[in-house]
């Protein structure tokens, strides 16, 4: 039996140092492009719950964390209602998906850039609690302030968002300039949300 060297062992931790190795050092294209999709993503996730809102459908799945007792996606029988909640939180899963791989991407600069790193860390932290939310809304039969605390914690995400995507497009590109565009778009498509939930808001005074 030939024995090998003891050279030729590779130390188990080698894998994790090597991954860790290829990841960025710096801000990346990618990771810019990931705090917009992440932006966008948590305003359509507002649009999409006020649709859920404003077309009845937030008992389209009656229960959590399944859309139905049997099954955990929405069936034919449950028809366009069904559909439309349970897309609403299928999106929560793309959301936590790009939380995720920002958080990879800033790992080597988590002592460097500690604001960026914790940022990503909140949101991805929030997700799941914002989910949990979220069916807590479902299972309470839509009450108007369980509601109304789901959709301020939505907003409190897309605030996250903004701030990530301002300050990863100012580090990116190193120019208070280049912030001109983000820092005007940004807030105003915030405040377009902020105006969409305010009329999702006024639903709620249907609850019996």
């Amino acid at each position: 039996m030939e024995l090998k060297d003891v050279n030729d062992v590779t130390p188990p931790s080698t894998a994790k140092r090597s991954f860790a190795d290829r990841l960025p050092t710096s801000i990346t294209p990618v990771l810019r492009r990931l705090s917009i999709a992440s932006l966008v993503g948590q305003g359509v996730l507002i649009v999409s719950g006020g649709v859920v809102r404003l077309t009845g459908s937030g008992l389209g799945c009656p229960t959590w964390p399944k859309c139905t007792a049997e099954s955990i996606t929405n069936t034919p029988a449950m028809g366009i209602h069904g559909v439309i909640e349970f897309g609403n939180r299928t999106l929560t899963f793309l959301l936590a998906a790009i939380a995720l791989a920002m958080l990879v991407m800033l790992w080597n600069l988590r002592k460097e850039r500690k604001d960026l790193f914790w940022l990503a860390l909140g949101l991805l932290a929030s997700i799941p609690a914002q989910a949990v939310l979220g069916g807590i809304t479902v299972l309470s039969g839509l009450n108007p302030y369980v509601v109304s605390l789901h959709f301020l914690v939505s907003a409190a995400l897309v605030v996250v968002s903004m701030l990530l995507v301002i300050l990863v497009t100012y580090f990116f590109l190193g120019s208070i300039r280049a912030m001109i565009i983000p820092g005007i778009a940004v807030p105003l498509s915030l405040l377009g949300t902020f105006a969409v939930m305010g009329g999702f808001f006024k639903t709620s005074n249907n609850y019996p």
